[in-house]
């Protein structure tokens, strides 16, 4: 096995902390049924002007913290233009508002990087995102890009052209997404894996002023290794069941759980696991009974004290019992080949690529590589696709999955967009969940990327 302690694979998640918990809140009722609002404004000249605050606050902190610094401590050469050029791009990502290890960032290294490259186009890569999972009303609201999302890509635009200003040269940002990557091991619909790309590159565009952030799935950057499929196989013969364990409960949150029971009720074996008759007939290709049979599955193999509620709150033993073994059978093989894929992949990796990789996950073997908080420093180790954007008058927006929200936030509805242009694709799902009047929501809504509001 290749993967090791010096890098987190999956991002934190306190979904799992409350299904841990014995309440059980989220069981008989889900935010997303709330009585919602529908916003129709045009956002983006808001939304514009936000990323434009961002990018002047973020230089002039830069600036600012650079000057402070005493002779040659943590940089080299500040007499040379070029070195010093590339020091405050360096000193950008040693900003605990920008990277979660800024304070463990060898800016000396990253400014040689920098300098390596002056003259030149600057280019960075990250891998960011997958489609988002609902994992049957507890996760998040469907596939597609939102509100957390807008959020998330609105910083990668103001941090490269923070960049690209503190650089004086043009700056890309390539954003690897991983839904092909793992969709053989997740069970992944192609379709939102391709729109939902396509849909955060969207985002990019209306946003950005001279940026150029772009979005393509990891293997489309990948050139094919024969070795692979064997270097795979080996990997998942040596898996052991404690690493598999380890990351079970992250990586149920993840699986595609409503692909799932579709191509199961056709009579399809999912990781060559077959869905039950009894389970078929209960679940009768009905949407609510198929989300609810997921939440009592997902959160059973959480916290198994869970299950004698679901036995009350479903009704029939059988569909139950049949259920739980399901999800269950699934997301140990899902995990398996998670994990899997994740190893061969750094086994057969190519030629390092000419580009400054960014990374969302600290690896603690690669101390010059930022570790970027894309959603912000309130947001942690969160990731867009894991949650949902709150919006309040009184505070910064949150970030919380369904489940947190049917908890923690009674008062929050449902916000569908119905305009035309940005986030029309969410005719099936919320663009964010909201507190407050019609017009306090519009506002809140129109303040997402506004650092001085948010």
């Amino acid at each position: 096995m290749t993967i090791g302690t010096a890098e987190k694979v999956v991002s934190e998640s306190r979904l799992l902390t409350l299904l841990r918990e014995d309440s059980q809140a989220w069981m008989t009722s889900c935010a997303l049924d709330r009585p919602g609002l529908a916003v129709f404004d045009d956002f983006r000249p808001r939304w514009r002007e936000g990323v434009r605050k961002q990018v002047k606050r973020l230089t002039k902190r830069a600036r600012g913290m650079l000057e402070v610094l005493g002779g040659d401590a943590l940089y080299s050469s500040l007499g040379d233009p070029a070195a010093r050029r590339a020091a405050l791009v360096a000193e950008l990502f040693r900003d605990h508002v920008i990277s979660r290890n800024a304070g463990r960032l060898d800016v000396r290294a990253l400014q040689q990087q920098i300098l390596e490259r002056a003259g030149a186009p600057l280019s960075f890569e990250i891998a960011l995102g997958q489609p988002k999972r609902d994992a049957g009303g507890l996760k998040t609201a469907g596939p597609y890009a939102d509100l957390a999302e807008l959020f998330a890509v609105g910083r990668l635009v103001a941090l490269v052209e923070s960049v690209a200003e503190l650089a004086e040269q043009p700056v890309s940002l390539a954003v690897r997404s991983g839904g092909e990557r793992f969709a053989a091991a997740l069970v992944t619909d192609a379709w939102p894996r391709e729109a939902y790309d396509a849909q955060r590159e969207q985002i990019a565009g209306f946003l950005a002023d001279q940026a150029s952030v772009t979005f393509s799935d990891f293997r489309q950057s990948q050139v094919e290794d024969p070795r692979w499929p064997g270097f795979y196989a080996e990997e998942l013969a040596a898996l052991s069941a404690e690493a598999v364990t380890s990351r079970l409960h992250t990586m149920v949150m993840n699986v595609d759980w409503d692909n799932v029971f579709a191509l199961a009720l056709t009579g399809e074996l999912i990781h060559g696991v077959p869905l039950s008759d009894a389970l078929a007939l209960w679940l009768n290709e009905d949407l609510a009974r198929i989300r609810l049979i997921t939440r009592a599955g997902v959160s059973s193999l959480v916290n198994p004290r869970h299950q004698a509620a679901w036995r009350e709150v479903i009704g029939d033993e059988t569909a139950l019992e049949d259920g739980l073994a399901f999800v269950s059978a699934v997301a140990w093989e899902a995990t398996r080949r998670y994990v899997a894929i994740h190893a061969d992949d750094r086994r057969v990796a190519g030629a390092e690529s000419s580009s400054i990789r960014l990374t969302v996950h600290e690896k603690k073997d690669k101390p010059a590589m930022p570790a970027i908080l894309t959603l912000g420093a309130r947001g942690g180790g969160l990731l867009s696709h894991h949650v949902l954007a709150v919006a309040d008058r009184r505070k910064p927006v949150e970030f919380l999955t369904v489940a947190e929200i049917t908890v923690l936030a009674p008062e929050a509805v449902p916000v569908r967009f119905t305009g035309e242009g940005p986030f029309s694709w969410l005719d099936q799902q919320p663009l964010c969940f909201a507190h407050g009047t019609g017009e306090e929501v519009v506002r809140s809504i129109g303040a997402a990327v506004d650092p001085e509001q948010s």
